[in-house]
């Protein structure tokens, strides 16, 4: 792994089986999916895709389906082309996406529309390129949900912009605010889970905190751009800190098993369907 894409998001692949969030939310869009068997053909679009983990993914367990992905960063959309992995890769802005209208059966948005300032505008393009009857799919961190520990953190005005530093996030949505603006734009939702509970926002939370130290911002997001990597030679240190990164994903992911009813939860898993025209 080189230092140019040491922080590229959306490096590798994610296992199914595994017991982290990037699974939990790969399983939660299959089982989306797969509940409407008409739209187990066509074509998907990921926006925001960065170097194409989800897509990848999704290609092993659903392979009949034609792939495409978007993404703003240069460096992102380069990577995702050289793992030659079968899908179609494009720079985009998500506000004006570079396809025709009614070109997809399924688009997909992880961790997305919190970097979106214009929210309105964007959606307006995912229904102008989303077929007649199209099946989206979300997950959004909810950080001004009430009773989480973004929201207290902000209502204290401790570290309350850690993710808009660190992450680019520019919106502090609530999960009924999510629901609301989508259901403005007509999209019929049709499923909603929930995930990331208190120990999944702490440990969220200390994450990002841990990223204002520049000496430990490097190691930890190289370490967790690698985690799902091969690499042929890892010291002691990279092993240990993998090793604690994964177990803390794992903490987070069984206590979104236990916890559903997304009472005090931050992350908000949508899908809704496309029936504007």
């Amino acid at each position: 792994m080189t230092d140019e894409y040491k922080h590229i998001w959306g490096q590798g692949i994610i296992d199914p089986q595994n017991k982290d969030l990037a699974s939990l939310k790969l399983n939660t869009c299959l089982k989306s999916i797969k509940a409407n068997h008409a739209q187990t053909e066509g074509r998907v679009l990921e926006v925001g895709c960065g170097a194409g983990r989800f897509l990848r993914s999704l290609r092993r367990q659903l392979p009949q389906l034609e792939y495409h992905g978007c993404d703003l960063d240069e460096t992102s959309i380069r990577m995702a082309k050289a793992y030659q992995d079968g899908i179609h890769y494009r720079m985009a802005d998500a506000v004006s996406l570079p396809y025709e209208a009614d070109q997809f059966d399924i688009v997909l948005l992880f961790d997305i529309l919190e970097h979106v300032e214009d929210t309105d505008q964007f959606l307006g393009e995912l229904q102008r390129v989303a077929k007649n009857g199209a099946r989206l799919h979300m997950y959004v961190p909810c950080e001004g949900e009430p009773f989480t520990l973004y929201w207290l953190l902000y209502k204290l005005k401790i570290g309350h912009d850690l993710t808009k530093r660190h992450a680019g996030h520019v919106q502090r949505f609530t999960k009924k605010g999510v629901q609301a603006v989508v259901a403005a734009h007509g999209f019929e939702i049709i499923q909603k889970s929930y995930s990331t509970y208190w120990i999944g926002q702490f440990i969220d939370f200390v994450y990002y905190l841990l990223q204002d130290f520049d000496l430990v911002r490097g190691k930890l997001l190289s370490a967790h751009a690698a985690k799902d990597l091969q690499e042929d030679h890892p010291s002691l240190a990279s092993n240990l800190l993998k090793a604690l990164i994964n177990t803390a994903f794992r903490i987070s992911y069984y206590e979104s098993i236990v916890f559903k009813s997304g009472q005090c939860a931050q992350g908000l898993h949508l899908t809704f369907s496309n029936k504007q025209r």
